[in-house]
């Protein structure tokens, strides 16, 4: 018995035998023992739907979020959108996006870095998502929090050379796989005090001794004055705004929190009562300079008089007295509202004041000059603005707010009874995502849906359920583990498995050889090329020289372990095999063998193809060792 033991860092090498042995006739040959790994690159194939199927509609709903007893419908348009928005390194059409082949990343996500050192990335799909609501939802922002690992096989940054986009791809690094989605809804109402106000504009309907002038009113004399504003502003960051004019006297300007649907009338009448606001500032003067205090809140007090009992209410002021100053007829005045935490079936509103000669409340050059709380036993209010005047000259100008929007519309309705027949609707601990199948598009759109990890059953719509803390929100889903996925055998390098015709986006390359469905279930161990002296005979008549040629044989088939037949992700297929029983099998060699080199070949067989399929790389070293009898 001759053994030989064979180390390489290929599938096919070569090793020099330092002492050489000769084979006897019709030799055996036997697989004893072997050790080495195969790279492979995965990525589960998950398309974005076609949506070519029928009559193209982009804008039918893809799916719906529902938060807080919000419900917004995302289009295939508005996704397509978001997507265009993140995407800076790819430009697919909308056509192509949903083309049935544009594949959702979750495997080999990485950073691209062009010939001008700019990085790119790849959205996912809970970016989209994500991108998508910060877009529809007027007060929440969203963020995608996704669970990810390295998976690089190679080094960290690979060296690559395609254009994508019309940008020269030079570098690609950091490639991590999705584990599980994540999706956080942030209530964030700055969205809503950073749009556009609109202005207010006044009528005599709305005032009582003041004169009104498009986005003004002036009090008419020194008799007490009050005006009642005609719009209410949005709650979620909305404010309302404007500026003060002090000639004589006093005057006030504030909000009042009222019941939603109050729509009876205010008694306008021609009183002083700064008792009425429950956040607000008053006015006054001090000899010249026009100064003035914060009313947060009211004050009740009892007392007895004269034998009865007497009742006052005042405002409560802060400071205890005027301190504070401001330039008439310059310095604007905002009172921003936005949502605190529910606590205890309570809301908590926070009005935020703010002066200063800015013309938004963001300008640098404004001061918040106080921060009010605001306990009430529903969220479903709206915002009355009440203005007093009691001194000639006096007058509230530029007034300016924030509309409502139909978010906080929604939002607040979210106890009563819903409109629509969509189940949900009236819980305000609500965060989802649920798909909408097209009938005509059914099977396609539950595919994606399934693979995504939102499973779909005809009938039966699952959703996607997440928790809220406060008006907060997250959501997260790990994806299934039985995804349709391909393989590319042999390679750690990112640059073999991107499609190099594709020039409008990152797509995986199907087409290639290293490309299978299936994990190989055994890896064939060959001998190559091992020579045979010429074989002579000689019969009545005549001589002849013949060659029976290199012997090349599958000395043994090892079996891929079954727990790497689905990899879930980047990695290495590791065989590590020892004979039990040695098999043998025959070379028919008809002559002694001298064997001063071995050459060894890994293959496996691509059952569609029914071709051979090479190994290109292997990972770190291969061990053989080969017995010969």
């Amino acid at each position: 018995m001759e053994i030989i033991q064979l180390t390489g860092n290929k599938a096919e090498f070569s090793n020099y035998v330092n002492d050489p042995i000769v084979l006897k006739e019709n030799s055996q040959v036997c697989l004893n023992k072997a050790s080495f790994s195969i790279p492979v690159m995965v990525n589960r194939d998950i398309f974005f739907p076609k949506a070519d199927i029928g009559i193209v509609n982009y804008d039918t709903t893809f799916f719906y979020v529902l938060l807080n007893g919000i419900e917004k419908p995302v289009t295939y348009q508005n996704f397509y959108d978001a997507y265009d928005a993140l995407d800076l390194l790819a430009n697919p059409t909308i056509a192509e996006f949903y083309s049935g082949v544009f594949n959702t990343y979750v495997d080999n996500l990485a950073i691209y870095e062009d010939d001008a050192d700019t990085d790119f990335d790849i959205p996912t799909f809970s970016d989209i998502v994500s991108k998508a609501c910060d877009t529809l939802f007027n007060y929440y922002e969203f963020f995608t929090q996704n669970k990810t690992e390295i998976t690089n096989l190679g080094a960290y940054e690979q060296n690559v050379n395609f254009t994508i986009g019309g940008n020269n791809i030079t570098k690609i690094k950091d490639n991590r796989s999705i584990t599980e989605f994540g999706i956080i809804a942030q209530y964030e109402p700055r969205k809503m005090s950073e749009l556009t106000p609109s202005s207010i504009t006044w009528t005599a309907g709305q005032v009582n001794n003041f004169t009104p002038t498009t986005d003004s009113i002036s009090a008419i004399d020194g008799d007490p004055a009050m005006a009642v504003s005609p719009n209410t502003f949005d709650p979620n960051g909305g404010y309302i705004a404007m500026t003060p004019t002090l000639a004589a006297g006093k005057s006030a300007v504030g909000i009042l929190f009222m019941g939603k649907g109050h729509d009876d009338p205010l008694n306008i009448t021609g009183v002083y009562q700064p008792e009425n606001i429950d956040v607000g500032i008053e006015f006054s003067l001090d000899t010249a300079q026009p100064i003035f205090q914060i009313i947060d809140g009211h004050q009740h007090f009892q007392y007895s008089h004269a034998g009865g009992i007497v009742e006052i209410n005042t405002s409560h002021y802060a400071p205890a007295n005027p301190i504070f100053t401001f330039d008439s007829a310059s310095d604007k005045f905002w009172f921003l509202v936005r949502k605190g935490r529910p606590m205890n079936g309570t809301t908590q509103f926070t009005t935020t004041i703010i002066q200063g000669p800015g013309p938004t409340p963001q300008d640098v050059n404004n001061r918040i000059i106080y921060v009010a709380q605001t306990t009430l036993n529903s969220s479903q209010i709206q915002i009355t603005t009440l203005a007093y005047s009691e001194g000639l000259g006096n007058s509230f100008d530029n007034w300016e707010y924030i509309p409502v929007s139909d978010d906080s519309k929604a939002e607040d309705d979210y106890l009563l009874s819903p409109t629509t027949d969509r189940d949900g609707i009236q819980g305000a601990q609500i965060f989802q995502i649920q798909p909408n199948i097209d009938n005509t598009n059914y099977e396609n759109e539950r595919t994606f849906w399934d693979n995504i990890g939102i499973s779909q059953m005809q009938f039966n719509l699952n959703v996607i359920q997440g928790t809220n803390k406060g008006w907060n929100a997250s959501m997260s889903w790990e994806l299934p583990k039985n995804i349709e996925k391909s393989f590319w055998i042999g390679t750690k390098s990112f640059g073999d498995i991107i499609a190099p015709e594709i020039t409008f986006a990152i797509l995986p390359n199907y087409s290639s050889s290293l490309k299978v469905s299936n994990i190989p279930r055994e890896i064939n161990v060959s001998i190559m090329d091992l020579p045979i002296n010429p074989n002579v005979g000689s019969f009545i008549g005549a001589s002849n020289q013949y060659d029976t040629g290199n012997i090349n044989k599958v000395i043994n088939y090892i079996q891929t372990d079954s727990s790497q037949l689905d990899l879930d992700q980047n990695g290495t297929l590791d065989y590590v095999y020892e004979a039990f029983n040695l098999v043998y099998r025959k070379m028919k060699n008809q002559q002694k063998i001298p064997i001063t080199q071995m050459k060894v070949k890994l293959s496996y067989k691509d059952f569609i193809s029914n071709k051979e399929q090479l190994i290109p790389t292997m990972e770190g070293i291969v061990k053989l060792e080969i017995l010969f009898d």
